[in-house]
C-alpha cells in the first residue's frame, strides 16, 4: 500500500505529463501535469484515444507504429527518448520529448507515456544556435587570426578551429592542423609556456594576454600578440596579431568597451551583478543607482540584502534562486517589494539570469524595472471596472461595444440581465445577440 501510495504521490506531483493508455489506444490516467501541458482536465481525456494529442500529420504514423508493435511485438520507440510534435487542446502545436514504456498484463498491453515540454529549451538552442552564428560571423570578419581549442578528458589541449585571418597571418592552413593536440599542431609552444595559460583558460577561466610572444618553427616565425579566453566552459580562443597591429587592436578593443559601457550606463532599467553565493555586488549601472539612491562606492562590494525591506525577504529571493537552479532553469522573472536608501518599499520586476564558470554557477545579472505606477493603475482600472458593474447593476442599465469591421461585440453583465439572455447562446456578434 505504501508503495502504491509513493506512485500516486510522483504521478500527481511530477513535472512532467504523464498519460497512460491501454491497448485499445484510450486514454486511461492523466495526471495534473498534462492537465496544465495540453489544456484537457482529466475528465475530458480520460477515455479519449490519445490521438487527440497528436496533429493530423502524426496521427497516421501513430497508428501504423501502434498497430505494428500489438502485432508483432517489435518496439520502435518504446524505451527511447523522442522529440515530437504534440497538439494542445486548442490546436496549438507543442514540442514535447517523449518517452514511452510498455507492459503486458492479463488484460492486455497497457503503455505509458512521460512527456516534457521542450518549447522554451529549443527556444534557448535557437538563441544558442544564433549566438554562435554571431561568434562564427565575427571571427570570420576579424582582422586578428584566431584559434579555438577544446579541452579533452585528459586535459590536453585539441586544435579545432581557425578564422581565414589566422592562415594568411601565418601562412599555414589551418584547416590540416585540426583535430591535433596543440603541442603537434604548434611544437614551439611548449618552450613559451603558452599551452599551460590555455589550459587554464578553457577550463577556469582564466584569461591571458602577452603583448609579445616569439614564435618559430618549421612553418611559423614571427612576434605576436595574444589573447586567450574562455568562450565556453572546456573551450577557448586565441585570439593573435602581429605586433605592429597592436596599436590598432588596442584602440579598436577600447572601443568595444566603451560601446559596452556606454550601453549600460544608457540602460533605462537598473541593471546590476552580483557574485555567488555571496550575492555582493560587482557592478551596478546609472539607472541603478539613481531607482535605489546609492552612490557606486556605497553599493560595490555590499550585499543584495539592503535592497530588501527584511532579511526575510532577503532570504525568500535567495530560495527562488536555488528552486529555479534545481529546475535547471537559466533565468526567472518575478515581482518583489525593494527598498531604496531613503526608506521607500517600491514594487519592482525583477529579471535575473545565471553566468556559469567551469559549470559552477559564478555570478547573477539582474535587470531592475520600477512598477509601482503600473501596479497602481491596474488597481485604479480594476476599481474603475468594479464601480461601473455596481452602477450599472443599480441602475438596471447595460453597454455594449460593436467592432463594425471585425463584426465582433462586447456586451456588459447586466445587458444580459436586461434583455434576459445567457452569455452561452451569445457567440460574440452582434447579430447573434
Amino acid at each position: 500500500m505504501a508503495k502504491n501510495s509513493n506512485y500516486r504521490e510522483a504521478f500527481e506531483s511530477s513535472n512532467d505529463a504523464i498519460v497512460c493508455s491501454d491497448e485499445s489506444g484510450l486514454i486511461q490516467l492523466w495526471n495534473p501535469a498534462a492537465e496544465k501541458m495540453f489544456g484537457y482536465e482529466a475528465v475530458e481525456a480520460v477515455g479519449q484515444p490519445l490521438t487527440i494529442l497528436m496533429s493530423t500529420a502524426n496521427q497516421k504514423k501513430h497508428q501504423i507504429g501502434f498497430s505494428h508493435f500489438l502485432l508483432t511485438g517489435e518496439p520502435r520507440t518504446l524505451g527511447e527518448i523522442v522529440e515530437v510534435n504534440a497538439q494542445k487542446k486548442d490546436g496549438t502545436i507543442l514540442p514535447i520529448e517523449l518517452s514511452l514504456s510498455s507492459r503486458k498484463r492479463a488484460d492486455g498491453w497497457h503503455f505509458t507515456a512521460i512527456m516534457r515540454d521542450i518549447s522554451e529549451r529549443n527556444h534557448l538552442d535557437d538563441i544558442l544556435k544564433e549566438s554562435e552564428s554571431r561568434f562564427r560571423s565575427i571571427s570570420e570578419s576579424l582582422p586578428m587570426g584566431m584559434h579555438v581549442y577544446q579541452l579533452d578528458a585528459d586535459e590536453k589541449l585539441v586544435f579545432i578551429d581557425s578564422n581565414p585571418a589566422a592562415d594568411l597571418m601565418l601562412g599555414v592552413d589551418n584547416s590540416q592542423l585540426i583535430g591535433r593536440e596543440i603541442e603537434q599542431a604548434f611544437p614551439s609552444v611548449v618552450k613559451s609556456g603558452m599551452s599551460q595559460r590555455f589550459i587554464e583558460a578553457a577550463r577556469d577561466g582564466i584569461a591571458w594576454q602577452t603583448e609579445q610572444l616569439d614564435y618559430e618553427d618549421e612553418k611559423i616565425i614571427g612576434a605576436f600578440e595574444i589573447y586567450a579566453f574562455q568562450i565556453s566552459p572546456g573551450r577557448m580562443a586565441a585570439i593573435f596579431s602581429n605586433i605592429t597591429e597592436r596599436k590598432q587592436i588596442e584602440a579598436d578593443l577600447h572601443r568595444s568597451e566603451s560601446h559596452l559601457t556606454t550601453l549600460t550606463e544608457a540602460m533605462v532599467d537598473a541593471m546590476f551583478s552580483v557574485n555567488m553565493p555571496e550575492r555582493r555586488i560587482t557592478y551596478a549601472n546609472q539607472a541603478m543607482r539613481q531607482l535605489f539612491g546609492y552612490s557606486l562606492e556605497e553599493v560595490i562590494g555590499e550585499t543584495t540584502e539592503m535592497f530588501y525591506p527584511d532579511e526575510a525577504a532577503f532570504l525568500a529571493f535567495g530560495q527562488k534562486i536555488q528552486h529555479s537552479l534545481a529546475r535547471g532553469e537559466s533565468h526567472i522573472q518575478s515581482e518583489e517589494m525593494l527598498l531604496a536608501k531613503n526608506g521607500n518599499l517600491f514594487c519592482a520586476e525583477v529579471s535575473t539570469s545565471f553566468i556559469y564558470s567551469d559549470g559552477v554557477l559564478s555570478d547573477v545579472i539582474s535587470i531592475v524595472r520600477d512598477i509601482s505606477e503600473r501596479k497602481q493603475a491596474e488597481g485604479r482600472v480594476r476599481e474603475s471596472e468594479r464601480m461601473l458593474k455596481e452602477a450599472q447593476r443599480i441602475g438596471h442599465m447595460g453597454n455594449w461595444e460593436f467592432d463594425l469591421i471585425r463584426d465582433s461585440a462586447v456586451f456588459s453583465d447586466e445587458s444580459y440581465r436586461i434583455f434576459g439572455v445567457s452569455k452561452d447562446i451569445i457567440d460574440g456578434t452582434f447579430k447573434s445577440f
